[in-house]
């Protein structure tokens, strides 16, 4: 699990979502010559993210790893689809509850019947991220 200051991140990163994810993964051990290829980084932001730690922050992914390391098969606005609608949630809820999702309301920014993204399912206005309820199975002994 990573957390993280999304507000920071992206402050970070200039705003630009393929740094964002590139930044992310990198920040989350997850550094691949596929990731490089796929999400070329300024030097800049490389010389940034060795040397300074990850903005602490309430804002959480729970298996950065598995979403990192299979961005190959994504398309990276989704990766970064799934990181921002994660930013939304509340750590505490995940903590206390057990609760990874996030309900549809809280994300005002996305028109959620457009999104069309593999990695989240919606139901009952309720957005599940496809990488956090692996954790949340194996949590509960599913």
């Amino acid at each position: 699990m990573i957390k993280y200051d999304w507000e920071k991140v992206q402050k970070i990163c200039n705003f630009e979502p393929n740094d964002v994810v590139w930044y992310l993964a990198y920040k989350s051990g997850v550094y691949t010559k596929t990731l490089t290829y796929i999400v070329p980084v300024s030097k800049k932001l490389y010389t940034e993210a060795k040397r300074d730690p990850l903005p602490y922050g309430s804002s959480y992914i729970l298996n950065p790893e598995l979403l990192f390391s299979n961005t190959g098969q994504y398309n990276l606005k989704h990766i970064y689809e799934y990181v921002y609608l994660a930013s939304l949630r509340g750590f505490f809820e995940w903590r206390v509850r057990g609760d990874c999702t996030l309900h549809a309301t809280i994300a005002k920014a996305f028109d959620i019947d457009a999104i069309h993204n593999s990695l989240l399912t919606i139901e009952n206005n309720i957005i599940n991220f496809k990488y956090e309820q692996i954790t949340t199975e194996v949590e509960n002994g599913d």
